[in-house]
């Protein structure tokens, strides 16, 4: 889960303590997230997770959003045997399932690191919930795994990233995949999903959606201290949680018949003007990381790179749009006023030409042919063995609105935008001729 551009805390802003604990974890051999992952441990409120600059959870109230998103459908259906959650593979939200009397539980997540992530660094958080032999985990695309799967659910929970900051994520939330889900839904099944936002213009549109699939769709909103009022949206063909009169004994914390009532009390407010949610008209991406995309903006596309910057080296995306060049990584997001870019090979000639010419004036002075022979060759071979490794490389530099980070806004504080200059080398097989055009801001 994750609510765009939420700060922890809501405005509070955190000088840097000195006893921050960061993890970014390793990828296996073998296999390349799609996602940058970052734990970290801040003493006002333990271990925080984040997921491409968006706050997943906060270890000092994640109980809240975890007991809010699972609780209230499994109570809906009565009696859940057979689970299904799409996303959540920090365990968190299969951990409040397996508080139940089910069968089996599967889980498919798109991301091996966040369920290695799960399985290992958060298993105390989880109550070690993925050695629990009813569990069944699969590394997949969660709409592919639905229709795919030749089996029926008592609940479906979608623990999703949000859509408005994952273009990925907003296939969850179309009418094609909920009309997938009420098919792999038993008779009496329950849906329930994140719904972003509480009383966005997202949270709206998921709702009417839903209503155009499910005959009882209850939307229910839970004020979290650290990410703000977040929405979930409950649907079903034969259940109404209006309904509920016994919520049976669970080591919750906050969960019972008076909680589960209290959350269904009051009408979030809906915008029936909003759309619905189509394969053909979907959620729009609102965030590229820390950066707010404008109104007309759209990202083209969005490669995974390595920047090299002075001696480091470190992890990067490059996006994309119809307005501009963006480039983020773990500091923030470099949206670009200005703008140079040349090839690093032909950079990298263009040096050596100019040493080549400084090393025959040395030749010409001292009367020495050796020199100048020795020097060709040397040129030679390292523009022989440089080319190669300098082909895919871009050198990119020009001054930047920089966006920092959520999370190292969230563990320095500060402003989140500033002018800042960048010069650097992005690598990546991907970027073509026609994308290096495209960089240059018209």
């Amino acid at each position: 889960m994750g609510v765009v551009g939420a700060p922890i805390g809501g405005h509070h802003h955190m000088a840097l303590p000195p006893n921050v604990r960061i993890h970014i974890p390793k990828y296996e051999e073998g296999s390349e997230s799609d996602n940058h992952i970052i734990l970290c441990t801040i003493p006002e409120y333990g271990r925080v997770l984040f997921i491409d600059d968006q706050v997943q959870f906060v270890e000092s109230d994640e109980y809240l959003y975890h007991e809010s998103l699972v609780h209230p459908a499994m109570t809906t259906q009565g009696n859940p045997k057979d689970v299904l959650i799409i996303g959540g593979g920090d365990g968190l939200a299969l951990r409040e399932v397996l508080k139940w009397p089910v069968k089996r539980v599967d889980l498919v997540d798109i991301d091996q690191d966040v369920v290695n992530l799960g399985k290992h660094e958060l298993k105390d958080l989880n109550s070690n919930a993925f050695s629990d032999t009813r569990v069944r985990v699969f590394i997949n695309d969660g709409r592919e795994f639905l229709e795919k799967v030749d089996k029926r659910y008592d609940v479906i929970i979608i623990d999703s990233t949000d859509p408005e900051a994952d273009e990925r994520a907003s296939r969850l939330f179309s009418k094609e995949f909920y009309l997938i889900a009420r098919q792999k839904l038993k008779p009496d099944g329950v849906l329930v999903t994140q719904a972003s936002a509480c009383e966005s213009l997202t949270f709206s549109r998921i709702y009417k959606t839903l209503s155009s699939v499910f005959p009882f769709v209850r939307p229910y909103c839970v004020n979290i201290q650290s990410i703000g009022r977040v929405g979930f949206i409950l649907a079903s063909n034969f259940h109404d949680p209006l309904s509920v009169t016994y919520v049976p004994p669970l080591q919750t914390k906050v969960y019972n018949l008076i909680f589960h009532k209290q959350l269904f009390e009051k009408q979030p407010i809906i915008r029936y003007d909003a759309s619905i949610i189509t394969d053909s008209n979907p959620i729009k991406q609102t965030y590229f990381f820390s950066a707010k995309l404008d109104n007309d903006e759209r990202i083209i596309k969005i490669i995974r790179v390595n920047i090299e910057e002075g001696r480091v080296r470190r992890k990067g995306y490059l996006a994309i749009t119809n307005k501009r060049f963006l480039l983020a990584d773990v500091d923030g997001v470099y949206s670009f006023t200005s703008l140079s870019v040349t090839k690093e090979a032909l950079y990298e000639l263009g040096i050596a030409f100019i040493l080549y010419l400084f090393l025959i004036f040395l030749a010409l002075l001292v009367n020495k042919m050796v020199v100048w022979i020795v020097s060709l060759l040397g040129i030679i071979l390292s523009i022989s063995l440089g080319l190669p490794l300098t082909w895919n490389k871009l050198r990119v530099s020009g001054v930047a609105e920089f966006y920092k980070s959520n999370f190292r806004w969230t563990i320095e504080g500060g402003e989140r935008t500033e002018s800042r200059a960048f010069s650097a080398i992005i690598w990546s097989n991907e970027i073509s001729s026609k994308e290096l055009t495209l960089l240059k801001p018209r």
